[in-house]
Parts: C-alpha cells; structure tokens; sequence
C-alpha cells in the first residue's frame, strides 16, 4: 500500500462524518427538477476537504430509491467495475438515514455517501487520485508516489 493512502482513507473516512452531521434534515431539491444534481451537503463536505487541502473531484444526484437500495446499487455497480475494494462501509447514525462507504482503487480514493431526503435520497461521490494528492499533498509532506 502506498504511503499516502492510509491517511487519506482517514481523512475520508472523517469527511464522511462530517457529512452525516450536516446532511441531516436539509433539502436538496435546487427547484430545476433536474435529474442530475449535487447534494445540497456536499458543499460542506467541499468544505472540508478543501481546508485540509485534499484534491477531490465531487459528483451527485438525488434519487427516488430509499437509503438502503441505492448504497446497494452503489457497491454493486462498484463490483461490476471492479478494480477497487471497498475498506469501510455501514450507517453513519443510529437511524439508517446515512450511510457511507470508502472505496479504494489502484490509484484513486473514493468516498460515497447516501442521505435520506424526503421521499428518496441524495448520493455525493470524492474521489481522490494519487497523482493530484501526491501533487498537492507532497509539497508539504514530503510523500511520495514511488512505492516504498
């Protein structure tokens, strides 16, 4: 395992609780009625990991399936994929409201978080590559790409 990947699981893994706490109770509907659209929490969560100073790339949209079908469908078209494990997964609060999971590539982090909003959910995706943490990251650290 690379250097830079344990403590960029844990940062993740952190960004994720921060989402469950903010997600909590707040609409995503931006009012287009659009199909694809971004968490209204995931800004927070943005937040986050720009402050760490963490590369990220977000995707997001709303669905009318309910927390636990679409997580499911989430890890099952991460297997169909492949190419990746899945290092964390499970309800970020005591009501299955959140749940969220870390998924770890060849070269990338990914963290999904789904959200239960009104009569379905909301689904945030980060994602992390090694070259942009390594870019971003390794100025300051000294951490490096190179396997050790």
């Amino acid at each position: 395992m690379r250097r830079w990947a344990l403590p960029a699981v844990v940062l993740l893994v952190a960004a994720c609780g921060v989402a469950a706490l903010v997600g909590e109770g707040r609409p995503a509907e931006d009012g287009t009625g659009a199909e694809d659209q971004t968490p209204s929490w995931s800004d927070e969560v943005d937040g986050v990991l720009e402050e760490k100073g963490v590369p990220f790339r977000r995707t997001g949209f709303r669905s009318d399936r309910d927390v636990r079908e679409e997580a499911s469908e989430l890890l099952a078209d991460r297997r169909e994929e492949g190419g990746c494990v899945l290092m964390r997964a499970g309800y970020l609060d005591l009501f299955g409201g959140t749940w969220g999971c870390v998924l770890q590539g060849v070269d990338w982090v990914e963290i999904c978080l789904v959200g239960e909003e009104g009569d379905g959910c909301v689904v945030g995706v980060w994602r992390m590559d090694v070259d942009d943490a390594v870019r971003e990251l390794g100025a300051t650290s000294g951490v490096s790409a190179s396997p050790q």
